[in-house]
């Protein structure tokens, strides 16, 4: 008896199945997949994004920018204060570098945004160093910019962070220099002596003006190297070939180049803080060409003026 009041039960929802089959295949505006934009969904970081296997990659690309959390909501999160100086804005050195992993090209343009919002040149530098992960064009016309348009006198490096501040725009135009050709290009003009005489607006204090060029240069080739380009290597080893007196003055800056270019080539140019570089390079110079360029560079030091 109870199977034959079961059995209209069973006949209607037979029924009721096979009249919605037949409504999804006449409406296609409530079908999970069409014939075109065919995408499959699937959980990406405790969100979900599309696969697409059509051409809606604009939309899945304009969906993950729109969904992203703004960089200063982020930073905020992560426990970052600004105007820190050289200091660390982060609670450690550590968790600076896994925040700078998250970054990506879109968020270049919040980032020049705070970049500029602090007046102190000192300030801007914890945001050089986030640049160096996803900067590209827009990241190196905003540090050469500023390094053009410096025209105060900087007070001695142990005393003004600004000064510091300076070189490190150069410095950290080595890694952009991967992804902009406009700092590469750059670095290249900006890696001879004669470039800052003509272009240089800023005045340094007294005992260190009539070698700022030099250091300014010097900077600019541990960039280049730091970028990995070929074309550092060649310009180091063109300049250890001149006569002695002059090499001697830019020994210490080509080692350290050296140092830079081997670096990059391990993908390190970007990943190691200040103290980890250090260990890297005593590590370094027990190396063949660690030691053979510090051998050359003890040489040239030794030299009599």
């Amino acid at each position: 008896m109870k199977r034959q009041y079961w059995l209209p039960v069973f006949a209607l929802g037979l029924i009721w199945i096979i009249y919605l089959l037949l409504q999804r295949r006449t409406n296609p505006n409530d079908a999970a997949v069409s014939d075109r934009g065919a995408s499959t969904m699937v959980a990406l970081s405790g969100g979900a994004r599309f696969v697409v296997n059509s051409n809606n990659a604009d939309k899945v690309s304009e969906s993950r920018t729109n969904s992203r959390v703004d960089l200063k909501t982020r930073l905020a999160s992560a426990g970052f204060r600004s105007g820190t100086g050289f200091q660390c804005g982060f609670e450690n050195p550590s968790k600076e570098w896994k925040f700078v992993q998250t970054l990506l090209p879109e968020d270049e343009g919040e980032l020049l945004t705070l970049f500029h919002a602090q007046s102190a040149l000192s300030n801007r530098v914890q945001y050089m160093r986030m640049m160096i992960q996803c900067g590209g064009d827009k990241s190196a016309l905003a540090l050469i910019n500023t390094i053009k348009s410096q025209k105060e006198k900087f007070k001695s490096p142990d005393i003004d962070e600004n000064y510091d501040a300076l070189h490190v725009c150069l410095y950290e135009l080595g890694p952009i220099s991967t992804r902009s050709e406009i700092a590469r290009q750059f670095l290249g003009e900006a890696a001879d002596e004669e470039y800052w005489k003509l272009n240089r607006q800023h005045t340094v204090t007294d005992y260190i003006e009539p070698h700022e060029n030099r250091y300014l240069a010097s900077e600019a080739i541990k960039a280049l190297a730091r970028g990995g380009h070929p074309e550092a290597m060649e310009l180091i080893n063109t300049m250890r070939q001149w006569e002695p007196q002059r090499a001697k003055l830019w020994a210490g800056a080509l080692v350290d180049a050296v140092f830079e270019y081997e670096m990059a080539g391990r993908g390190y140019s970007v990943k190691l803080s200040f103290i980890d570089s250090f260990m890297e390079f005593q590590g370094w110079k027990k190396t063949d060409t660690g030691r053979k360029w510090n051998q050359w560079a003890d040489e040239m030091l030794m030299l009599a003026d």
